[in-house]
């Protein structure tokens, strides 16, 4: 029974739920509940999916793969809080499992917690370096905004060419906070380019010109301010959590149609 509710729960839709509910019935203690769970919240029937997750898990404390299950159901219905209790208790005993770190990463988005979504996906990464979808969110989450994490975060990490031309060929805003990135990782010489670059298309824009003179500052042997000072000015710092704002509802749009 073990193997067959590790097996990928992507198939349960497909198996005919009456054998889990026999299965259930015959065994009220049995395991079979984390995929019947996993039928139901795909078929739609998420009250009574939490109802048996909530049983099943109740019964069988130590079964990771059940508190999967019932984290996507909480998921589901929107009650991330209480997932997101769900997914650490996983976590913590299990760093190993990837599933529990990336919906711990998904639930981080849904309660806008870019950073600590970020730690959840690069723990998955930890779990399962080749791991393409935690990769892909890694680089998003790495790109909205560099200056909202601290520098223990971008140690080993870096802005990928790829990820790099997506932000160029998006809106101001993203532009912007690319610019951010750059120069909170102390790429001067770079982000002095690229605000070269974008005045060329954005002529006399107000936002580039204020970066461009918070860089001669940050360029120079004795800077009138310090880099935090200028990147913690008011008028920058307001752009930068409406650009967080917007990446983060389109990340959780991405999310939610990849699901559906």
């Amino acid at each position: 029974m073990e193997a067959l509710v590790n097996s990928d729960m992507a198939d349960t839709k497909k198996i005919d739920l009456s054998h889990f509910e026999k299965l259930l019935k015959e065994d009220p203690n049995s395991k079979a509940f984390a995929p019947l769970a996993e039928g139901y919240r795909k078929n739609g029937q998420l009250d009574k999916a939490l109802k048996i997750a909530l049983d099943g898990v109740s019964k069988n404390p130590e079964f990771n793969s059940g508190k999967v299950a019932l984290a996507k159901v909480l998921i589901d219905l929107k009650k991330f809080e209480i997932a997101e209790k769900a997914l650490l208790e996983i976590t913590e005993n299990d760093f190993g499992n990837l599933l529990a770190h990336r919906l711990l990463g998904e639930t981080y988005i849904h309660l806008k917690e870019p950073l600590k979504a970020l730690t959840s996906y690069k723990s998955a990464l930890l779990a399962n370096p080749l791991d393409e979808m935690s990769q892909k969110m890694v680089t998003k989450l790495e790109s909205i905004s560099a200056t909202t994490f601290d520098s223990k975060t971008f140690k080993n990490t870096k802005i990928t060419p790829d990820s790099s031309t997506k932000i160029r060929d998006a809106n101001l805003d993203a532009a912007l906070s690319f610019l951010d990135a750059l120069i909170a990782r102390h790429n001067y010489q770079e982000a002095s380019d690229y605000i070269n670059e974008k005045l060329k298309l954005y002529p006399g824009n107000s936002e580039l010109l204020k970066r461009a003179h918070y860089l001669k500052d940050l360029q120079s042997i004795k800077p009138r301010i310090s880099k935090a000072e200028a990147l913690a000015k008011p008028e920058v710092v307001e752009n930068k959590v409406k650009v967080l704002e917007a990446i983060l509802d389109n990340i959780e749009a991405e999310i939610k149609s990849r699901n559906a």
